[in-house]
């Protein structure tokens, strides 16, 4: 029996979700080794800063991925969207 689309759908976006935050916690951890110092040299913050920004694109992608209700979305338009 074929699988329907919304099922596949929610596999695809649950697997997506646990990829990213596996991601998110494997970036925390490469910004927790360049911080093992009391005493941050610049390439370290920078190391730290690259890390934060890729970050930043995993929790967007991660938060794209979490699918809303439609009474959600219509809280959020405003007279310019209608």
């Amino acid at each position: 029996m074929e699988k329907s689309i919304v099922t596949k759908f929610c596999i695809i976006n649950t697997v997506c979700l646990v990829l990213f935050q596996m991601i998110h916690i494997i970036i925390e951890l490469l910004k927790k080794n360049v911080s093992n110092s009391v005493e941050l040299t610049q390439s370290q913050i920078m190391e730290q800063m690259k890390y934060s920004k890729m970050q930043s694109v995993f929790s967007y992608l991660t938060y794209a991925c979490i699918p809303v209700s439609y009474t959600h979305l219509r809280a959020h338009e405003t007279l310019r969207h209608l």
